[in-house]
């Protein structure tokens, strides 16, 4: 597979869609399909990209959004549980 995935925060990049386009644009012409996370209020700016809600409570959403955007760009299905970490408990603990 040749996807990259990009997170583009609100704070570093409401100013910077010309030179993120550009990025895309060169990975692109080099076989790289981007999927961007994009933080509210930023717009997309591929076909796919997700925009997200930078809130924890959000994080389930944005990873099983993301996990349907890798099995469209790639064609392959990938199995995963959308409700749930599998060590949520470990990832709390990590983030705290």
């Amino acid at each position: 597979l040749r996807i990259g995935i990009e997170t583009d925060g609100h704070r570093w990049h409401v100013d910077r869609e010309e030179k993120d386009i550009a990025k895309t644009e060169f990975l692109s012409d080099h076989g790289i399909t981007i999927i961007r996370l994009r933080e509210q209020p930023l717009s997309p700016l591929g076909p796919y990209d997700l925009i997200f809600k930078n809130t924890m409570s959000h994080k389930h959403e944005i990873v099983a959004d993301l996990m349907r955007q890798i099995e469209i760009v790639s064609g392959v299905s990938i199995l995963y549980d959308s409700t749930q970490w599998l060590n949520d408990a470990e990832y709390l603990q990590f983030i705290t």
